[in-house]
């Protein structure tokens, strides 16, 4: 069974959700001990890439947020915790889709809270 139940999750859930879904998508550090048994070697490198590390200026807390900044991430967990969908782990991950397709198309590194803001006013 490969899914995730959300029992009205909180902004605590939401958020670890989140960033242990980002620590295994993303190269910025070592995966998540319970989703390493699905993962080959090659995913397993716990290295942070260097271009990484200088866009988010070595900082703990920016890798940890990454893609998003610091604020922009802490803004989107609490958009979605108080949305109408925020049970829904497909409705989570559209949003995050959405904002990360915005960044793309306007050229950006990083999610701020102007993306965030552009996606929350356009609903699920």
């Amino acid at each position: 069974m490969n899914y995730i139940e959300f029992l009205n999750p909180g902004r605590e859930e939401l958020n670890d959700f989140l960033v242990e879904l980002l620590a295994t998508l993303i190269r910025k550090g070592p995966v998540p001990e319970p989703l390493r048994v699905g993962l080959d070697d090659r995913a397993l490198e716990s290295s942070v890439p260097e271009e990484l590390a200088a866009l988010t200026q070595s900082d703990p807390e920016r890798l940890k947020a990454y893609p998003f900044e610091p604020d922009a991430f802490a803004e989107f967990v609490e958009q979605t915790a108080v949305g109408d969908m925020s049970g829904k782990p497909s409705e989570l991950l559209k949003r995050l889709q959405k904002a990360a397709r915005r960044a793309m198309t306007s050229d950006v590194r990083l999610i701020d809270s102007k993306i965030v803001d552009a996606i929350g006013s356009e609903g699920f």
